[in-house]
């Protein structure tokens, strides 16, 4: 907590490396960021050549997912940083992860699916994934929803094993009324793709016809091709574009805008701030 709020009160330093001048990372920490090589399309694997086959799905990709589209490697500068923003609470690690987004290739008219709200007595500070999912759609003008809505309670991802993450989320997502035919699905991390998977398969269920999946790093594995230490490219790096205009009244920030119960319309809260912890 009182790293957060340093970072509060003096934003001035780039806060990977807490070092050179900020608020955004500094020149050596953004070229530090670890690029995934040749990223397969359809589950961002990474590759050996853009034309080599993908060794993980074989052009079948995730279930019911058309497109991956992902910033880079979960290593690093970018692991360091998604510590600071989920397990330290920092807001300037959130915000400069957001000005990491990925970029997407044809993106309207889709939908971006804001991801569920953060779960009573985390720590207090903003919630990356939500972060990453107004971004995204301020960036390329997109109208923004929170549609999918839990079943039940869930263990922790991150604790389980492969398979178990399969059967801890089978089901557990729905979607709210009539999906959009095309959103885009937002998570700060891709790790076995279960999660995906799983609220994939509620958006196919409620109507969507074209799923995309935007995520900020994926988890590498002892088999990928070796990345690229190189940042340039990275969608938006320096992009700190005024919010557009999406559908809904405006509200607080993380999770806490104003929402329709019926639509899941929700409003972009227009910032990242620290918000109570409710536990």
């Amino acid at each position: 907590m009182f790293t957060a709020l340093l970072d509060l009160l003096l934003p001035s330093v780039c806060p990977a490396c807490r070092v050179s001048a900020g608020p955004d990372l500094c020149a050596a920490c953004l070229h530090a960021v670890v690029r995934l090589h040749h990223p397969c399309p359809w589950c961002a694997t990474p590759r050996p050549s853009k034309s080599a086959p993908c060794r993980n799905c074989a052009g079948r990709g995730l279930p019911n997912i058309q497109e991956v589209a992902i910033a880079c490697s979960y290593e690093g500068v970018i692991e360091d940083l998604v510590r600071a923003a989920k397990a330290g609470a920092r807001p300037a690690a959130v915000r400069v992860l957001t000005l990491l987004t990925p970029a997407l290739e044809n993106p309207h008219p889709a939908t971006v699916v804001v991801p569920l709200p953060p779960s009573p007595g985390r720590r207090s500070g903003p919630h990356l994934a939500t972060a990453l999912a107004w971004r995204i759609a301020r960036v390329h003008g997109l109208r923004a929803r929170q549609l999918l809505l839990p079943t039940r309670a869930a263990a922790e991802q991150h604790r389980l094993a492969a398979r178990e993450r399969e059967r801890n989320v089978d089901g557990l997502f729905a979607c709210r009324g009539a999906a959009p035919e095309h959103v885009v699905l937002v998570d700060d991390l891709l790790t076995s793709g279960a999660t995906a998977t799983a609220a994939a398969s509620a958006m196919r269920a409620g109507g969507a016809r074209r799923i995309t999946l935007a995520c900020l790093a994926r988890t590498p594995r002892g088999d990928d091709a070796r990345p690229i230490l190189h940042a340039a490219g990275l969608a938006n790096a320096s992009d700190h574009s005024a919010p557009s205009s999406i559908e809904g009244t405006h509200g607080g920030a993380d999770g806490g805008a104003n929402r329709s119960a019926d639509k899941g319309e929700v409003s972009d809260p227009g910032g990242i701030a620290i918000r109570p912890s409710s536990g």
